[in-house]
Formats: C-alpha cells, sequence, structure tokens
C-alpha cells in the first residue's frame, strides 16, 4: 500500500456505507471517513499547513481523533498525540519538542493547552473540538471545516512521509519516535495476518487512541479488510460485557488492568458469551488467565510491543492460538517479521532461561529497522545507542524457554 490516503479511499470505494466505526449513538461509514477527513485535510490546507508539517492532537477517544490523523496524513503533514493525562509541564516539552504549527484538543484538556501559542512560539491557531465559544486564540472544529470542499490540493507523498512523532517513556525522560506511514499500514497487514481478522469482525477499543497499540495497529487493520471499530470514550467495566454480547464484538483490545479488574466484578447474566471472542493485548495476570478465559468465554491473545517497533513483535494471535501456553505469563514467540535474543551487558547471547535484555529487529536482511521507528527526534545518541549492533535495545529484562516462548521479568535498570 502506497500511503495513508490510498488505504482510506481505497476503503471508501470498497466498504462505502458500511459502518467502519461505533462511538456512542454514532455509526460512521467508510465513505464518511474518507470525506469528513478530506475536509480536514482542505481546511489545513487552507491554515497553511504544509507536508512536514506537524499538528498535535490532545484528545480522548472520539471519531475527531480519525479524521485529523487521516487529514493531516493525506497532505503528508505528521500527527503528535498527546496522552490526555500527562502533566502541563510534560505537554509544554511535547508541544516545543515536537515544532508543532497547531493543536487540536477539547474543554477537558484545554486549560493544560489554551496557551500553546505562548509556550510553544511556532503555533498559531488551536482547534477547539467542544466547550466554550471562539475567540483569537481557538476556532471550534465545526467552523474549521465549514465551507470546505470534498477535495483538496494534491500532495506527493509515499508510505515513506512521515506520520507521526510519537513520544514514549519507557525509559523515564519523554522521547519522540518518528514514524513514517509504512510503519501504520505494516502494523495493520501484520495485525490482520496474525488474528486472522475478517470483513465481518467487530473490534472494541478501550485504550486511548494517543497510544500506538489502539491507534495503528486496529484501525489501520480493519481498514485493510473492512472490519469495524468500536470505539469506547473509556474502559467502563461494569458494561463491558453487556457491550461485548450486545453489539456483536468479537475482537477486544486490553492492558492487564482490564482482565484483572474484570475478573474482580460480581457475575452478571452478559458473563458467558455463546460465541467465542478473542482479546488481543499484553500483561494478564497468569494467575487468572484460565479462570479469565473459563469464566468469559475468551481467549486472550499475547503479545509484545513498544512505540520504537511499530507492530506487536510477538503475538499469539488466533493463527497460533492452539500453541499458547495458558498461564504461564510468556508473550510468545516471534512473529516471522521479527528476530529476538536475549542478551547480557555485552550484546552477547544468554543461555535459555537466564535473564538478560530482550533485543529485536526486522528479519529482513536488507532492512533490519522495516516497520519500525526511524529515529528518535532530535537525539541521535540514544537512536544510536538504542540500535548498537544492529538490534533494537528495548530495555526490558526477560528469558526465553527451550521452545523459544519468551518472558518478561523487569525493566532495566539505567
Amino acid at each position: 500500500m502506497q500511503s495513508i490516503r490510498k488505504l482510506v479511499e481505497e476503503s471508501a470505494e470498497k466498504f462505502g456505507n458500511k459502518t467502519f466505526l461505533y462511538f456512542k449513538n454514532q455509526k460512521i461509514s467508510f465513505m464518511e471517513v474518507n470525506r469528513i477527513s478530506n475536509l480536514v485535510a482542505s481546511a489545513f490546507q487552507d491554515k497553511g499547513i504544509r507536508k512536514g508539517d506537524r499538528v498535535a492532537l490532545m484528545l480522548t477517544n472520539r471519531p475527531e481523533f480519525i479524521y485529523l490523523w487521516f487529514g493531516l496524513n493525506k497532505i503528508g503533514a505528521s500527527v503528535v498525540p498527546i496522552d490526555t493525562e500527562l502533566a502541563a509541564y510534560e505537554v509544554e516539552y511535547i508541544l516545543k519538542h515536537s515544532e508543532a504549527k497547531m493543536v487540536a484538543t477539547e474543554e477537558r484538556t484545554l486549560a493544560r493547552i489554551q496557551d500553546a501559542p505562548k509556550i510553544a512560539p511556532g503555533i498559531d491557531k488551536v482547534v477547539l473540538l467542544d466547550g466554550v465559544g471562539e475567540n483569537k486564540k481557538w476556532v471550534s472544529f465545526t467552523s474549521f471545516i465549514a465551507g470546505q470542499q470534498d477535495s483538496f490540493e494534491s500532495v506527493d507523498i509515499d508510505n515513506s512521509t512521515e506520520a507521526a512523532i510519537l513520544y514514549t517513556r519507557k525509559t523515564g525522560a519523554l522521547k519522540g519516535c518518528i514514524v513514517d506511514q509504512f510503519y501504520y499500514l505494516n502494523m495493520g497487514e501484520l495485525y490482520l495476518r496474525e488474528n486472522m481478522i475478517e470483513v465481518g469482525d467487530r473490534i472494541m477499543i478501550p485504550l486511548p487512541l494517543s497510544h500506538m497499540g489502539a491507534q495503528g495497529i486496529p484501525i489501520t487493520g480493519a481498514l485493510f479488510i473492512g472490519a469495524s471499530i468500536l470505539l469506547l470514550d473509556r474502559f467502563q467495566p461494569d458494561t463491558w460485557w453487556k457491550t461485548i454480547r450486545e453489539k456483536g464484538v468479537t475482537n477486544f483490545h486490553y492492558l492487564g488492568f482490564i482482565p484483572a479488574m474484570l475478573m474482580r466484578c460480581p457475575e452478571t447474566p452478559y458473563d458467558y458469551g455463546p460465541e467465542k471472542a478473542y482479546g488481543i493485548g499484553t500483561g494478564c495476570p497468569k494467575d487468572i488467565q484460565a479462570a479469565f478465559e473459563k469464566r468469559f468465554n475468551i481467549e486472550l491473545l499475547e503479545g509484545y510491543g513498544a512505540t520504537e517497533l511499530g507492530s506487536m513483535c510477538f503475538m499469539m494471535g488466533r493463527k497460533r492460538h492452539k500453541d499458547r501456553k495458558i498461564g504461564t505469563g510468556t508473550f510468545g514467540t516471534p512473529v516471522p517479521d521479527c528476530e529476538a535474543k536475549i542478551v547480557d551487558d555485552n550484546d552477547q547471547e544468554v543461555p535459555r532461561r537466564a535473564v538478560g535484555e530482550l533485543v529485536v529487529r526486522s528479519s529482513d536482511p536488507l532492512n533490519r529497522k522495516k516497520g519500525m521507528m526511524k529515529e528518535y527526534y532530535k537525539d541521535p545518541e540514544a537512536t544510536k545507542q538504542a540500535w548498537r549492533n544492529e538490534w533494537f535495545h528495548t530495555g526490558d529484562l526477560c528469558f526465553v524457554d527451550e521452545d523459544n516462548y519468551f518472558y518478561f521479568v523487569d525493566r532495566k535498570k539505567i
């Protein structure tokens, strides 16, 4: 696939009025997502945003996040997602460091971002998705796209065009990972393949779209195959199973705290569904996995990934679900696209079951960074250190067993 623009346009042409996105009471088709993202692209061009420029998105889960992401990538501009739970000083750092030229936010996060033009002099406008009126500092999203045509000036882009700067704090300090459009396209295709996603699937996302795992993996995958996304504004344990059963959810995404919380909830008539569903995620406590799957008729498909790595390098998806080692805490074996090993402080591979640092790379001998971040923005030394000896050093202490299944132990002390 050539670009995000091509993917969105071809999915609209192929799947048309089929519902792509369910959000609260809204049903939004593939065609409508393409149309509104075109309006967004045109509006940003009118504001002077060009190929290579960046726009920060500090938003909770909502359809506009997707419209803004697609619209900006269609004109070769880049998105800078900001976690809505970050402190004001962290938001300030990202705005300055990324050199964003505009910001989109909402009323609940406005207090931390309304002075963006003062914080980062390159920012001249804030797009506000809800809340109070307008002034010289911000414009409402409705006004922003009002009067725009369903077309925009075509821009020369391909899958190597920058798509985003994704900030991560895995090593303590915030670092900005520059990723291209191939990063998203590749993770979508891998997601489909490993999880055997089909056109009739409905995928529920409770995790923040500001994080790579929720933003890129299921959404681009759904666009490729014509599956539907059920987007939640937040994780709601009290209504979780009711939503899954009544909405026909076939797959949901999770982090370890979600199964743990759901196991503590009182039993309800919705707990056990007649149709098996699949959870795709990481970190389920090993002592509850078997009981969780039995109680809710769910298979939890564990994996491992990181912002720097793009798609999950380890994924025990539906394609390999019979090979899972339930209740052991393993995140599985590497996918065919990835190579992995455990090394000591001198980058020497350690014996089986010995704890060391997990290092990974693409299995493509011509491009060991294929599908991964390009670099840490403005930090060549950190990039060099992470990629020493042609392996990406994750900073995670792990071990591998005799069957080549990997296990997380702890973070490496810096």
